[in-house]
């Protein structure tokens, strides 16, 4: 069937259990409440709302009463606190249930797990467990045009875990003038039916294997394969050492497990994290998954069941990136609390660390496994080498960085051979450094901040993935672009190299996993800088 999405527009929002008795309103004093038509006017002024469709799903809501504030958590959210309306917009999810034009509201955070409830006396809203049950569906009744558009037929997943037969929204005559927020609308771009076929639902749906001819009316030549299951932003991916499966790591809390040939899910989706998972890895024997969390531990799962093996506890912030050693035997994470921490993988001690001094986004092992990378961002970013045994600080190689968008924003990896470091942040630019000179070679091609970068297997190429929804395949030697891949609607925001260097996998903020053919680029020009010395660039 056609699901129905909600458009731009004024609505009250009703009670499905409680029909014109209860709608969500607020109180004007900061906090969402039940509030009974038999109180206010019908509908009740305060309880008019307005709803501003974002992508994948996602809505702010602001109260029509008070222009300018938004339905948002509070500064110390904690799952079942009230919701209030605030100066802040958040994101939030309202996707239909399996009763038509009827819809369940929860954070986007928590999407599968809490949905917005209220109570018969008008208590505070407040998100509840499970979102689908009595109190937690709500009815949208518009106060002006068209309610709602459907959708045409491709297959995705509703919060039930039920697969729909739905699509891209069919966007009203206005919403094709006008936008999203008044802006001018961008073109809208038919999906071929080709990719649409070829797109991997983890209900048992297969699709054309790798080794096939590419459809010659898919007309985004690198693309494959895309992996469609999580309900929220895909934080990180990874191959496992053999290349088989792919793991990823997304917002909607879950870790998941993909057969590569297949494009099915290998295992159940993984569920212990409380939070976001920001970032996850395979141990080199492909027996571990490890992962790093939002809610600060990082947990080390059994990559054949999926259960949990151990929790690390000790972060004081959110655990932002994981990596494990060659030999498999330690695992490093870095943290917002600063610090980097090295742990035994069988027993789950600290072997090193709390090091560092700055928030810390991203980590790596050399090949060797003799140092570690660890990158921070502020207006003066740096990568710092650290010797995984001592935990002596060997290098830093630091830059000025004009943009400030996120104080940890810093992707590093090493290459194979541990004689380059590339590194993206938030000015858009992709650096790569000789571990023994200062000046780095400055790659530009991203508009804006670069998500993820890596190299391949053999060191011959760096991929990096940005807020401009790109991916970009670069000359490790020389520095140049070879090409772009693009298809993603949102921000990527991780990449990687399959193990033969065939393939690049890559996860996004549209909700979806996809995999490309790695030598099949769109043409692109970029600018190769020479010129370092202009940022400060430095090494110490």
């Amino acid at each position: 069937m056609s699901e129905t999405i909600i458009a731009t527009g004024t609505y009250t929002i009703e009670n499905v259990d409680r029909r014109n008795d209860i709608f969500l309103a607020d109180d004007r004093s900061g906090t969402l409440v039940a509030g009974s038509s038999e109180l206010d006017a019908d509908p009740p002024l305060k309880a008019r709302w307005n709803i501003t469709q974002l992508r994948n799903g996602r809505y702010t809501m602001s109260p029509a009463a008070q222009r300018n504030k938004y339905a948002s958590c509070p500064t110390s959210f904690s799952l079942g606190s009230a919701i209030v309306t605030s100066l802040t917009a958040h994101d939030w999810v309202i996707k239909e249930t399996r009763v038509k034009e009827t819809f369940v509201i929860s954070h986007v955070q928590h999407q599968l797990y809490w949905g917005l409830d209220d109570d018969a006396q008008g208590t505070p809203v407040r998100l509840r467990h499970p979102p689908t049950i009595s109190g937690n569906q709500w009815r949208f009744h518009r106060l002006s045009s068209t309610t709602v558009s459907s959708q045409s037929l491709i297959e995705s997943r509703n919060i039930d875990g039920n697969v729909d037969r739905q699509g891209a929204s069919i966007p009203t005559r206005s919403q094709a003038r006008e936008g999203v927020g008044g802006q001018p609308a961008r073109a809208t771009r038919v999906v071929p039916q080709s990719v649409v076929k070829s797109r991997a639902i983890a209900d048992g749906h297969t699709a054309s294997s790798p080794n096939q001819a590419r459809d010659p009316n898919d007309d985004r030549p690198a693309i494959r394969h895309v992996l469609e299951g999580h309900t929220g932003s895909v934080l990180s991916v990874a191959y496992s050492p053999d290349g088989k499966q792919i793991v990823s790591g997304s917002d909607d809390c879950t870790i998941r497990v993909w057969d590569v040939c297949t494009r099915n899910f290998a295992l159940k989706p993984i569920e212990g994290h409380t939070n976001l998972v920001l970032s996850v890895a395979f141990s080199p024997d492909g027996k571990r998954i490890i992962s790093g969390s939002w809610d600060r531990t990082v947990r080390i799962w059994d990559a054949q069941s999926g259960t949990l093996d151990l929790t690390l506890n000790g972060h004081t912030g959110v655990v932002r990136s994981v990596a494990c050693s060659p030999d498999g035997k330690r695992l490093v994470s870095g943290s917002d609390d600063k610090t980097v921490r090295v742990w035994d993988v069988g027993t789950g001690r600290l072997l090193l660390g709390p090091l560092g001094n700055a928030f810390v986004h991203s980590v790596d092992f050399s090949m060797d496994g003799k140092w570690i990378i660890s990158g921070s961002g502020s207006y003066d970013s740096t990568v710092r080498v650290w010797d995984a045994e001592t935990g002596h600080d060997i290098r830093t190689f630091r830059w000025e960085c004009s943009i400030l968008l996120d104080p940890a924003w810093v992707s590093a990896k090493f290459s194979p051979d541990s004689k380059q470091i590339v590194i993206g942040d938030a000015s858009g630019l992709v650096r790569v450094w000789d571990t023994h000179f200062s000046n780095p070679i400055m790659l530009s091609g991203h508009k804006n901040r670069v998500h993820s970068v890596g190299f391949s297997p053999d060191g011959g190429r760096i991929v990096s993935g940005g807020n401009d929804h790109q991916i970009i395949v670069w000359d490790a030697k020389f520095g140049k672009p070879l090409g772009r891949l693009t298809g993603h609607t949102d921000e990527v925001q991780s990449v990687a190299f399959s193990p033969d260097g065939k393939w690049i996998v890559s996860g996004s903020s549209d909700r979806t996993i996809r995999i490309w053919e790695a030598d099949r680029l769109d043409a692109m020009s970029a600018r190769l800088d020479a010129t370092p010395e202009r940022e400060g660039c430095m090494i110490c």
